[in-house]
């Protein structure tokens, strides 16, 4: 009885972590944002206590007197790894960065990344993934509503807005953003797939049908806001690989699911080409998907940033070359290319093994296990982990380590 209580607390606590790591940012910056809170000393105090809950599900875990196997060591190893250039690199080599401090570096990755991903790699297996499901609805949909409201209050409407990404900086002019489009398209893309996925696969009710009709609209939606490509990429590929899914449990034919597909891509981009051409709204995310097809726009930053990161890489493959690339002093954008450039080909063998485990459980989840509450999970935390092929850095990229970690 009292082992099932502590496991129960377990369980609660990791489902509490699991959602401060994986969109507590979003909720957050639209409440700054809303009521026009100091960002900085608000964030300040918001991760004093994330990290003080991240630590409290620590002590839990490593006080559990059942032996506990680690889900993901090589995603373990990977973060020991990690740890050791950051502190090489800050005390040894000084490596500052021209918008963040050192403690601030220190702080981000070892009390809201390193923290709760070595908790959860061990209290992982007591996550009630259904209670979980029904909490991260709620709160995908706030985080979409959040964002809706946002673009009403900066006294925008939303065919203004679909001509540009919506976006809001810390100072007006400045490259800092309290809300940046890229996350914005990745909320859009998960409440999407959240929908979707359990109206294909779950008997529901009417109210809970229309509340999977909201999510699907409020992410197609805000991935239009967002202009973000690698969301939509990734959306597209997920919203695939859940018709196929769909298709084969109902036992129909794949070359039907692949003349369904094709034909309603074809419709759906035909038709926003024509809504685009024919009316006054422009669809910014459009124009960058063929700019980025055409390469007609040119050379972005990210392509100096990742020429650089590659460089830094060839010039030490074995052990990598610092936490920032040489060149640029920033991150690549690309969680491969960012742990080759970091920690060489060792630290990228021990990431290409943590993804090993995804993909295994992508094989599981579409053609061997039957579970739709397991199912629902794997696909809605997808995005969040795919955004780390596109976006953001090791350090300062808590909830895809979170995410992954959780597989």
């Amino acid at each position: 009885m009292k082992e099932e209580r502590i496991k129960t607390k377990l369980s609660n606590l990791t489902i509490l972590s699991l959602l401060i790591g994986m969109f507590s940012y979003p909720i957050t910056s639209s409440i700054i944002v809303l009521f026009g809170l100091p960002s900085t000393n608000t964030n300040i105090v918001l991760k004093i206590l994330i990290s003080i809950i991240y630590f409290i599900l620590f002590v839990k875990t490593f006080q559990h007197k059942g032996k506990l196997r680690s889900l993901n060591l090589s995603l373990f190893f990977l973060l020991m790894l990690y740890s050791v250039r950051i502190l090489v690199d800050i005390y040894i080599y000084d490596i500052q960065h021209d918008f963040h401090s050192q403690f601030y570096i220190l702080s981000y990755f070892f009390l809201l990344t390193l923290l709760p991903v070595v908790s959860i790699l061990k209290s992982g297996r007591f996550l009630d993934i259904k209670k979980f499901n029904k909490i991260a609805m709620y709160q995908i949909l706030i985080i979409n509503i959040f964002y809706l409201i946002v673009t009403f209050y900066m006294g925008k409407n939303l065919i203004e807005s679909f001509a540009g990404r919506l976006t809001v900086e810390e100072i007006e002019g400045s490259s800092r953003a309290i809300i940046n489009p890229i996350t914005i398209g990745l909320h859009g893309a998960i409440s999407l797939i959240y929908g979707l996925f359990k109206l294909l696969f779950f008997k529901l009710k009417f109210k809970n049908k229309l509340l999977c009709y909201s999510m699907i609209i409020l992410g197609l939606v805000n991935l239009l806001l967002g202009a973000s490509r690698g969301p939509l990429i990734f959306a597209l590929l997920l919203i695939i690989i859940i018709t196929f899914k769909y298709f084969r449990n109902n036992k129909i034919s794949p070359i039907f699911l692949i003349k369904v597909t094709l034909f309603s891509f074809t419709v759906g981009f035909i038709f926003i080409l024509a809504l685009q051409y024919f009316s006054e709204i422009d669809f910014f995310l459009i124009e960058r998907m063929i700019t980025f097809f055409d390469d007609s726009g040119g050379p972005e930053v990210r392509n100096y940033l990742l020429n650089s990161a590659i460089n830094d890489f060839i010039n030490n493959p074995i052990l990598g070359s610092h936490i920032f690339d040489t060149t640029y002093n920033e991150f690549p954008h690309n969680a491969l290319i960012n742990t080759l450039m970091s920690c060489g080909v060792i630290g990228g063998f021990l990431l290409i093994f943590s993804f090993r485990i995804y993909i295994k459980n992508l094989y599981y989840t579409i053609i061997i296990t039957n579970k739709p509450e397991g199912q629902l999970f794997f696909f809605y935390i997808s995005p969040l982990i795919l955004i780390g092929m596109t976006s953001g850095s090791l350090i300062f990229l808590p909830d895809f380590w979170i995410s992954l970690s959780i597989l």
